[in-house]
């Protein structure tokens, strides 16, 4: 999905609420809240289990977030929770743009949400790629044992 500020959708045709796409959509109440605070272009690709978010000009310069039941995940968060390395982050970065630029050719539709055109990519072979890619990166990196959190919050590194 692409988000527009208050513009006319790009020729695009609506959604239909019953699709698949649509509900992907409103089962996650976090993206509601994701769409109201984003200021950049957003493009979305929404399956039976997560919503993949694409942020700023894919694939080119590009964000991205997704959710999940667990809530929203960016890149960011998952560095700082050892979730992943900037490696990683790197590579997911390499194979999205690599999705994006091969389903270039996949038909867009427009969907109105909080008072913005927001456009829907619904593809499911982009939805099924980017699974994978994103499962690959995230069992890569092994997160590290809640033992180790609490060490490192009782250890005491002097400063030099």
């Amino acid at each position: 999905m692409r988000v527009r500020d208050n513009k006319e959708p790009d020729g695009h045709p609506p959604l239909d609420p019953k699709s698949a796409a649509a509900r992907a959509i409103t089962r996650f109440s976090a993206f509601d809240a994701f769409v109201r605070c984003a200021r950049d272009t957003i493009e979305v690709v929404g399956g039976p289990d997560d919503l993949y978010v694409f942020t700023g000009d894919p694939p080119h310069l590009f964000g991205f977030v997704w959710f999940d039941h667990d809530g929203m995940h960016d890149a960011r968060s998952a560095i700082e929770h050892g979730e992943l390395t900037y490696d990683a982050v790197a590579q997911l970065v390499t194979s999205l743009g690599t999705i994006y630029r091969s389903h270039e050719h996949v038909g867009r539709l427009h969907h109105a949400m909080e008072g913005r055109w927001v456009t829907v990519i619904d593809s499911e072979a982009m939805y099924r790629s980017i699974t994978k890619v994103v499962q690959r990166v995230r069992s890569a990196v092994a997160p590290r044992h809640p033992d180790v959190y609490q060490l490192q919050d009782r250890m005491h590194f002097p400063h030099y």
